[in-house]
């Protein structure tokens, strides 16, 4: 059977997946992981792109997998299209949905503006909740603040260019 990595978007986790990964595994060796800092896994020292790229790369080196298929949601269809350009030799295919590719400070912005975790607490206190245990034992508001600077670094500098 051909390999499949799912790989979820910003302030998700790998766990939202659990049902596309029941169906995928008739036809598939499904595979999923948490970006670090994403869904209770170790912050590294970076919080970025290349970073989530490079916890692929190590996942795939770990686990002895050459090639991949890749499914990536929002942030993970990024990450996917990253790797793609860096390591073109890991990827097969690439299967994304919800992806941002135009990132501009203006666009960036406007995303960073729906990470302020005293707005998710005041007005969506369920969802403030279900972060908190998402990412437990890391602290939710941390894994919001960390994912508006990388937001705002990708609206400065566009790891992925039109060329691209």
């Amino acid at each position: 059977m051909k390999n499949i990595l799912i790989l979820h978007g910003a302030i998700g986790s790998k766990d939202q997946f659990e049902l596309l990964k029941h169906q995928l595994v008739k036809k598939y060796n499904v595979h999923s992981i948490n970006f670090s800092g994403h869904g209770g896994e170790v912050f590294k020292s970076e919080f970025n792109i290349a970073q989530f790229a490079d916890d692929v790369l190590s996942y795939l080196d770990s686990n002895n997998i050459e090639t991949i298929h890749v499914f990536g949601y929002s942030m993970g269809g990024f990450v996917a299209l990253y790797l793609t350009k860096n390591a073109p030799n890991r990827i097969n295919k690439i299967i994304t949905l919800g992806t941002k590719f135009n990132w501009t400070p203006e666009i960036a912005h406007q995303e960073i503006k729906m990470l302020v975790a005293e707005k998710i607490e005041e007005k969506i206190p369920a969802f403030a909740e279900h972060l908190k245990q998402r990412h437990a034992p890391n602290n939710w508001k941390d894994v919001l603040a960390k994912t508006a600077e990388m937001m705002f670094e990708m609206g400065q500098n566009n790891p992925l260019t039109i060329n691209d």
